[in-house]
């Protein structure tokens, strides 16, 4: 019997909106809320710093681990930078990393053509206004979409037993995303207003900043950007993201070459997450990494 590949009922739609109210919205709007309280604090450089830390490995988690190894097979590691990855990639409040990992392969099977969850040219109201075209493919698309099928997409990750363990903590890593960044800012302060800095700026702030940089992926660079790759669908490079996304942004190039470790297709197209990955591969961490020679 052929599986299907996509799954819709009540419970996984329940799920769904859940963690698009509990995650997707509800952050940005305690971000707008505490904002009044967090403008009379003085900020330093540390707390910057936290943030920056904070952003940096849940990029990491997202990018490296959700994208380039656990979608695309894109390298190997062991088992401890393996659950290092998923455990940082939770960090970002975007789902677990075998559900992520199903929804991405989905997406690249049927980009941009009907059956893509987040495109911005097919959308289950056929909406075409640039504008709500944006919002469907950058966030309306996860309130309540067709769940691609893991146990199809992902059938290895769903047999791994570690990763179904840290999938079942998921909301504790993304607490201690919140929790740990106030628990040292509070620390180095010593005050009150060090533990409210720490939670809000390097926790709150930060998952936004993070998801909607991922997203920004999903519909900005579907939207607008170069096409030097003429492959069938319509992804697009944005040079100006490269750093903030460690090499994500080179989107049309991850398309045409998905699992490619790296994006760089010019030596002047930086891939700040390939980088990283070759320091792992020269400490031994990871091996085996997919390479697509530069044009």
């Amino acid at each position: 019997m052929k599986e299907k590949e996509t799954i819709k009922n009540q419970n996984i739609s329940a799920i769904q909106k859940r963690h698009f109210w509990m995650f997707d919205v509800s952050n940005v709007v305690l971000v707008l809320l505490l904002l009044p309280i967090a403008v009379k604090f003085s900020y330093t450089s540390f707390d910057f710093l936290l943030f920056s830390f904070m952003w940096l490995l849940s990029t990491i988690g997202v990018e490296l681990g959700y994208h380039r190894y656990f979608s695309h097979n894109a390298f190997k590691t062991n088992k401890y930078v393996e659950s290092g990855l998923a455990i940082l990639g939770a960090l970002s409040a975007q789902g677990p990393s075998v559900t992520w990992a199903a929804t991405h392969r989905h997406h690249h099977k049927y980009s941009d053509k009907e059956g893509d969850s987040h495109s911005p040219y097919v959308n289950p109201k056929n909406k075409q206004g640039k504008i709500y075209r944006f919002f469907h493919a950058h966030l309306l698309w996860k309130y309540e979409y067709a769940f691609p099928n893991p146990f199809l997409f992902t059938r290895t990750l769903t047999k791994n037993s570690r990763l179904k363990t840290i999938t079942k903590y998921y909301y504790l890593w993304v607490t201690l995303g919140l929790i740990i960044p106030a628990i040292i800012s509070g620390i180095y302060f010593g005050t009150f207003a060090g533990v409210f800095k720490g939670f809000y700026l390097a926790g709150l702030v930060r998952i936004s900043f993070c998801q909607h940089l991922t997203w920004s992926i999903n519909s900005i660079n579907h939207l607008v950007g170069t096409r030097p790759n003429k492959i069938a669908d319509r992804s697009r490079n944005i040079g100006p993201l490269f750093l903030l996304t460690i090499g994500g942004s080179w989107h049309n190039n991850h398309h045409a070459y998905p699992s490619s470790a790296s994006n760089q297709r010019e030596f002047w197209q930086l891939d700040p997450g390939y980088l990283m990955i070759l320091v792992l591969e020269k400490l031994g961490l990871v091996w085996d990494v997919n390479k697509v020679e530069n044009s």
